[in-house]
């Protein structure tokens, strides 16, 4: 994913204030709608609703006169523990070629229902299991997709209009779409043990979050993913290192050894690992609880198929309870720190995190929320 460094590069002086008004309104925008079709791909559209607030009607009237090069956007990477959402603007005519696509199918829907935007949201399956998707939703001028349509008919074959469904299509066209400018991006970490219900993703989850960071600096975001993907590098090496020569780790070697610490190139987020020790003693207390819950317990699909990112003390806890207790442990006890300096990173918000004074707030993470927030982060990089 790219993201424009200078707006004015990438929207005339119009364009501008229209921009500057979405970018601070488009995340109240509500869920509209909701019209599915059964089919490979899985593609949900929403249709603004007739009757709006004075706020959405001015977001609407603003993308359906809007002639400049930008529209805004919404790409949302989700699954069972973990979403992260960035609102931005994408290229105007590429959008516009994605959304006519379908040789202007929706966009004459829309029009013949009275609508002038087009509020359509696609969702593609991603890793790291079958409950990871990725969606994009836009909101576009339908009366100019309908006219780039016509001009895209004469490239587009029969066959693939005949044997491709309309939805299917712009599945595959909007996950093209480049977000080129972030204007506000929202991380949520749910708690453990939740788990998506994928035959409702029509309706927003209503599920309770573990905490929230959100900023509409681009900074932090790149910082995030810079800490957790050389955590999950740095995991990786670790594992097939130890593995290649056959060691395992001392146990009375961990009442000595000190925290590891990684961070971002500025210092301004940092991810502790907690002492090994620490999550020894913490499941040790845990393991009769564990016990009683054992036979309704089911591991995390992302914990058995993603072996190469298990908890350094997973031999250790396996000896103490079984694999099912150390994949448990994963997912429920706390094995990170994750802090951030507000010092160095301002218009950052936070929901369920820690003031730890000197302006620093941090949040404990289990390696189940460990390992999905990074595979948010790592699979941004190759969509």
């Amino acid at each position: 994913m790219a993201f424009g460094q200078s707006l004015s590069l990438c929207s005339p002086p119009l364009f501008l204030s229209e921009r500057h008004f979405l970018s601070r309104k488009l995340t109240m925008f509500p869920k509209m709608p909701l019209r599915t079709v059964g089919n490979a791909f899985p593609v949900l559209a929403w249709s603004a609703p007739k009757s709006a607030s004075a706020t959405e009607e001015d977001i609407l009237e603003a993308v359906a006169k809007s002639n400049g090069r930008s529209l805004p956007g919404v790409r949302t990477y989700e699954n069972d523990l973990a979403r992260l959402t960035f609102v931005g603007a994408v290229y105007f005519e590429q959008a516009l070629t994605a959304a006519a696509a379908d040789g202007g199918e929706a966009a004459a829907e829309h029009i013949a229902s009275g609508m002038n935007v087009m509020v359509v949201e696609t969702l593609f399956p991603g890793p790291p299991d079958e409950n990871s998707t990725v969606s994009t939703r836009l909101f576009l001028p339908a009366r100019k997709v309908k006219e780039k349509a016509k001009k895209l008919k004469s490239s587009l074959t029969d066959d693939i209009l005949a044997n491709t469904t309309s939805r299917n299509i712009l599945a595959m066209t909007f996950r093209q779409v480049v977000l080129e400018q972030l204007w506000n991006f929202e991380l949520v970490l749910f708690r453990p043990g939740i788990e998506r219900n994928m035959e409702e993703l029509e309706n927003p989850r209503e599920v309770p979050a573990s905490f929230t960071l959100s900023s509409s600096d681009e900074r932090v975001v790149s910082l995030l993913g810079e800490v957790v993907g050389l955590a999950a590098l740095e995991s990786t090496e670790r594992h097939f290192f130890h593995k290649s020569l056959g060691r395992t780790s001392n146990s009375f070697s961990r009442w000595f050894h000190n925290t590891e610490r990684i961070a971002s190139n500025d210092s301004s987020i940092i991810l502790f690992k907690l002492f090994e020790n620490e999550v020894i003693a913490s499941a040790k207390s845990l393991l009769g609880n564990f016990n009683t819950k054992k036979a309704n317990y089911k591991p995390s699909q992302t914990n058995l198929k993603y072996s190469w990112w298990t908890l350094s003390t997973y031999s250790e806890l396996v000896k103490i309870g079984g694999p099912e207790f150390s994949a448990w442990i994963s997912e429920y006890v706390p094995a990170y720190r994750l802090q951030i300096d507000t010092d160095r990173l301002n218009n950052v918000k936070f929901e369920g995190w820690q003031n730890t004074g000197q302006n620093r707030w941090e949040v404990l993470l289990t390696h189940s929320q460990m390992v999905f927030d990074s595979f948010l982060h790592l699979w941004i990089i190759i969509v």
